[in-house]
């Protein structure tokens, strides 16, 4: 349920618990059936959105964008869905949450497509274009979740690769405040980028979400205290940092071999 993650959770003040959101959020679904969820959705905003994540995802429900974002029509009261509102009660955090699952249902739509990543996608798709919509909908009310950073960065690189000025075109120039969130953000990648990049030097993966990454749980100091995207990554790099670095201390009566194995991982980054 990452989903959940980066449509309800805000980038900058969630924190470290976030690694720990997924694992909470599945068992919220086997606790709770879809069936169960849908018995309170009449009148308990948090259910629709509740549904639009597990039909945007196909998890615990098929697989079903479009009627994700049906559920986030009713709770933003768009396309005729007022009447079916009369019972809600939409507090403004949740109006912000539809507007990011919705825009996270976009792009999962849009990314089904054999068009994606085209030039006629870049100019004509409207999943694209409403999730750009959505996400700045949200940035607009103080609302930075993750997903909005990589809505942007998907549109921005996709008019990257054909030439495409994003910022200044009439298609997505208008939608200001979601590109001064992804700068504010890209900014703050670069002031600590070991945050954002994983350590291992063959490997070149970043990403906006700096919990993609796991710190080492060894001993080094917090200022070289690198970041893997997989234990692959720290196995590969062990090499080199294991000069800096000890596994944890050892129970009483025993010795570190004389090539240490790669300690594990601390729990947040």
């Amino acid at each position: 349920m990452a989903f959940k993650r980066d449509a309800f959770h805000d980038a900058y003040s969630c924190g470290p618990q976030c690694r720990a959101c997924v694992p909470q959020m599945a068992h919220f679904v086997v606790e709770n059936p879809t069936d169960s969820v849908m018995a309170y959705a009449a009148t308990d905003t948090q259910s629709i959105l509740e549904l639009a994540a597990r039909c945007a995802t196909g998890c615990a429900a098929p697989f079903k964008p479009e009627a994700a974002l049906l559920f986030t029509d009713i709770v933003l009261k768009r396309h005729g869905t007022c009447r079916r509102t009369k019972r809600l009660s939409i507090s403004d955090v949740e109006h912000n949450h539809a507007h990011a699952a919705a825009s996270l249902a976009c792009l999962i739509k849009y990314r089904t497509k054999d068009s994606a990543g085209t030039l006629t996608a870049y100019l004509e798709d409207t999943d694209l274009l409403h999730a750009v919509m959505d996400a700045h909908a949200a940035v607009h009310h103080g609302f930075r979740f993750p997903g909005a950073f990589e809505v942007a960065d998907v549109v921005l690189r996709l008019g990257e690769a054909h030439g495409q000025d994003v910022r200044g075109g009439a298609r997505f120039g208008e939608y200001t405040q979601l590109w001064d969130a992804y700068d504010a953000r890209q900014r703050k990648m670069r002031q600590d980028p070991a945050r954002h990049t994983c350590a291992a030097p063959t490997c070149g993966f970043r990403s906006l979400r700096a919990r993609k990454f796991r710190r080492c749980a060894g001993s080094c100091a917090p200022e070289v205290k690198p970041g893997y995207c997989s234990k692959s990554c720290q196995r590969k790099d062990w090499a080199a940092h294991k000069a800096v670095c000890g596994s944890r201390r050892p129970k009483p009566h025993t010795t570190y071999p004389e090539t240490l194995d790669t300690p594990g991982f601390v729990e947040e980054i």
